[in-house]
């Protein structure tokens, strides 16, 4: 049996093939190591910095909230105001004794009230929606189109869409065209006449 006993002073510990001293001191590291440190020091330096910045930029953007897309608010021509501004057109037809057709659209063309007097000629039914549809769709009175016909201009007669004949008056409101009348049935000024005494009623149909 062998008793432990501890190596004498200075003795060496063999291990395998590899020998150490019993006693292990302090190494200080090497110039070498400590440029490494050093450069691995700055460059965690860097890295945090550039994650500031990444996230003083970012953390705005995330807080800012899309551009919110808003609709447009406009009026509509109502079937109830539409009958009124047939109604006085009407009224002023009768009042001179011409017999017309009337026709109101919406600002689209489509048609939204229409009226054939009596003993009204069939062609006007045709002519005075389209009269109506050309106001709206072009926002002005088909008499500029006539007038402009009248002066040489006769490219216009093959306007998509466009009847070039006094008797059409778009109804506006604020300035926003809500639709339009459309007159036929007897001569274009009269026509014309007739429509515009509809859209004049519209401050009374309205209340104003």
């Amino acid at each position: 049996m062998h008793s432990a006993r501890s190596p004498p002073k200075g003795a060496h510990r063999t291990y395998g093939l590899h020998t150490t001293k019993e006693k292990v001191g302090f190494c200080p590291p090497s110039k070498t190591t400590e440029n490494l440190l050093l450069t691995l020091c700055k460059e965690i330096k860097m890295m945090r910095m550039k994650q500031l910045c990444c996230t003083a930029i970012l953390v705005p953007l995330v807080g800012q909230a899309a551009p919110v897309a808003e609709l447009a608010t406009k009026k509509a021509l109502t079937l109830e105001v539409a009958k009124q501004i047939a109604a006085a057109s009407g009224r002023f037809a009768r009042k001179n004794q011409w017999n017309v057709v009337i026709a109101i659209v919406d600002d689209g063309g489509h048609l939204v009230y229409f009226e054939r007097m009596d003993r009204v000629q069939t062609g006007s039914i045709q002519v005075a929606i389209q009269k109506a549809k050309t106001a709206a769709a072009f926002k002005r009175p088909t008499k500029v189109f006539e007038e402009a016909v009248a002066e040489g201009r006769t490219v216009l007669l093959g306007l998509p869409g466009g009847m070039p004949f006094e008797g059409g008056v778009p109804i506006t409101v604020k300035g926003q065209v809500i639709g339009a009348v459309g007159v036929s049935g007897v001569t274009a000024q009269q026509d014309g006449m007739i429509a515009q005494a509809g859209v004049d009623a519209m401050p009374k149909i309205l209340g104003r």
